[in-house]
């Protein structure tokens, strides 16, 4: 194997394996936000940070 066909190979097996778990990765967090919805509470009051001495 010459070095443009190994570098050719590495090329596209790098991108493919990016893409690929890229893929995996968004398909992961959409299964979680459908388990785990965001709920939105407007009724709680903002956390305050500051300390009142």
């Amino acid at each position: 194997m010459d070095n443009l066909t190994f570098g050719v190979t590495i090329i596209v097996v790098g991108a493919v394996g990016s893409t690929a778990c890229l893929l995996l990765l968004s398909f992961v967090i959409s299964i979680l936000k459908k388990l785990f919805p965001y709920k939105n509470d407007e009724e709680k009051e903002p956390c305050s940070c500051e300390t009142k001495v």
